[in-house]
């Protein structure tokens, strides 16, 4: 159920709040100075002004905003209700956040281009680049070892790297009739999670990503996927699944059941995340979901 909406100024591609359930390693008192902290990033196409100029590659703008969840305090007809609000926040401590709740090596990075190339950063210093795929590489993910990462792309591969020197470990040309937009990597069940646009979650033995060990039809185009931990086993699938809306699937044994999820107006939801938060009237904690969509510029806030 929808709690609140949020209108942004521009279009919405991604959301995180922290911290997430979607941490493996959660823990309330790393985040403690910065819990609520709600990223959320945007996307804006530039107009051309100059008409006269052909075949002209548009500009694109990019920009983080920064919320914080907190408790709102209302009193109405029903009597005193305590609920939840983004409030934005103009002076955010980047360095207050534990970013080694996220990997090993924090100073690690890699990101990916729309030219098809990739990059590693160690400590913002460029290590290595090179062209991996020949269009978009939508996802990057390290694996258990940091020396090797997995990427997705439009061109439909899914492609394993050795970063120590830019060689192809395992490649995928097959299981994916159309683009790879995310790559997850579940180290406790050493598997690889991939999502696409042909509606299908494809998950693969690490060992081997020729074939994958199951599927899940969304039945609708997929961009983001998330785990949802709990006692350090993952228990929920969180899928932004374009105009499919906002997914969460429950894992039974190694089936995903659909759960609950949130209709958007066939607006594309581009991303998803989760908090734990405590409902004081039931004195226990509650899971508040975040989600974001692209072309109406919004956020929702539901339960």
């Amino acid at each position: 159920m929808i709690q609140r909406k949020y209108n942004l100024k521009y279009c919405c591609d991604d959301i995180c709040i922290f911290p997430s359930r979607t941490l493996l390693n959660y823990d309330d008192e790393s985040f403690k100075d910065s819990f609520g902290l709600t990223a959320v990033s945007t996307y804006q196409l530039k107009t051309n002004q100059n008409t006269n100029v052909e075949n002209e590659e548009q500009k694109k703008k990019g920009r983080i905003y920064f919320y914080r969840l907190a408790q709102n305090e209302e009193n109405d007809d029903n009597g005193f209700e305590v609920n939840h609000i983004l409030s934005y926040e103009k002076n955010v401590n980047i360095h207050s956040l534990c970013f080694a709740a996220f990997d090993k090596k924090p100073e690690k990075i890699c990101v990916t281009f729309s030219n098809g190339d990739v990059f590693l950063l160690s400590d913002q210093q460029l290590v290595k680049s090179w062209r991996a795929h020949d269009y978009h590489v939508w996802s990057c993910e390290f694996t258990e070892d940091e020396n090797t990462i997995i990427t997705g792309s439009d061109d439909c591969s899914l492609i394993m790297w050795d970063m120590r020197t830019s060689d192809i470990c395992q490649k995928n040309t097959r299981s994916h009739s159309q683009g790879v937009t995310d790559v997850k990597f579940e180290k406790l069940g050493q598997l690889v999670y991939t999502a696409c646009y042909d509606n299908m979650i494809r998950v693969f033995d690490i060992r081997n990503l020729q074939k994958p060990v199951r599927t899940l039809d969304v039945e609708s185009s997929i961009w983001r996927i998330k785990f949802l931990y709990k006692n350090n086993t993952m228990k929920k699938l969180l899928v932004a699944a374009c105009d499919g809306g906002a997914k969460v699937f429950k894992k039974i044994n190694d089936d995903f059941i659909f759960e609950k999820g949130i209709c958007n107006n066939k607006e594309l939801t581009y991303g998803i995340d989760v908090i734990d938060v405590f409902d004081r009237e039931k004195k226990k904690k509650k899971k508040i979901y975040l989600s974001c969509s692209f072309y109406n510029k919004e956020v929702q806030m539901w339960v």
